[in-house]
């Protein structure tokens, strides 16, 4: 009988719980996961990539908790989980496809959802720019960038809806878009599953220009931050917001060709990077331990359940 390996999900959160998905499945264990209500995404995960029973059975609890080891760093010694084909609204769709007709649009999180213009999704009025609005690009960029795709011969598809569920989202990206372009979070955590190349934009200062954490800490100064979330060879990171409005339509064409290519610029592929398996320590030339934000719990779990951790 395989190892049985208990685990309570996050009720929520699509980038978290791919996190979490890719480091249970990488342990080669039989998981039982725990989700608090029969409409958690995880369901969707294991009917749209076919994850079987002998990998996965969901368990629904009503007073589930989050499992302590859960951080949003600890899928960083795993592989995305992936599979040639997914099955999307009752028929099965190839994975990693390329030539698409579109560029889907991360812009922020829940569009439509704001009230009054201090409360604008992208900062651009916001007296106070706080986690994650300091991951926006204002809609002037955005509008730049809109232009740099369709001037290439794309279609746009935006993915800000908090009605579009993983399903439509996965069908979208899968089907349609050659690459996602946007902010570090949950749909590029979907792309990477899905094989599809993701251009992320950088974490910002706040709206007073300080690029300091509330404690004072500085963050970020190599504008690094969101590298050490989305650990994928078919991923370019933009140092600057400027730098993409910059681009012609041939240097987009190339970067995603790149990308395609597993041709990824995370500073963690950098032959400077050095592993500590047994600390789980993660040292390069910007920095040592430059995961350090990994929680004790985290790194007791992967230590136990991971054989062999390593950045891939």
């Amino acid at each position: 009988m395989a190892t049985i390996l208990e685990y309570r999900m996050r009720p929520d959160g699509l980038g978290i719980i791919i996190i979490e998905l890719s480091l249970l499945l990488a342990t080669n264990k039989q998981i039982h996961a725990f989700v608090p209500s029969y409409n958690h995404m995880l369901y969707d995960f294991k009917r749209i990539f076919n994850i079987s029973d002998d990998q996965l059975i969901i368990i629904q609890e009503n007073n589930s908790v989050n499992d302590p080891a859960s951080d949003d760093l600890m899928k960083s010694f795993v592989p995305y989980f992936s599979a040639d084909t997914v099955r999307l609204f009752g028929r099965d769709y190839p994975v990693g496809l390329r030539n698409k007709p579109c560029i889907g649009l991360a812009m922020h999180h829940a569009g439509g959802l704001t009230d009054n213009d201090n409360n604008d999704p992208l900062g651009e009025k916001r007296e106070v720019k706080d986690f994650p609005y300091n991951k926006f690009a204002s809609y002037e960029t955005y509008s730049q960038i809109i232009k740099l795709v369709t001037d290439a011969g794309y279609d746009v598809i935006t993915l800000n809806s908090s009605k579009s569920n993983v399903e439509h989202k996965s069908f979208l990206l899968n089907n349609l878009c050659d690459c996602i372009i946007g902010y570090e979070g949950g749909a590029a955590q979907l792309a990477h599953t899905l094989k599809v190349p993701s251009i992320i934009l950088p974490w910002n200062s706040w709206v007073d220009g300080n690029t300091q954490w509330k404690d004072g800490s500085t963050w970020d100064p190599y504008r690094h931050e969101a590298h050490k979330y989305h650990i994928d060879r078919r991923t370019y990171f933009l140092h600057s917001q400027k730098e993409i409005v910059a681009w012609d339509r041939t240097k987009l064409k190339s970067i995603i060709d790149s990308l395609y290519n597993i041709q990824g610029n995370n500073f963690l592929f950098d032959n400077s990077v050095i592993v500590d398996k047994d600390t789980l320590t993660v040292d390069c030339i910007f920095g040592k331990n430059v995961l350090c934000m990994q929680t004790e719990p985290s790194k007791a779990f992967i230590q136990a359940h991971i054989p062999n951790p390593t950045i891939l």
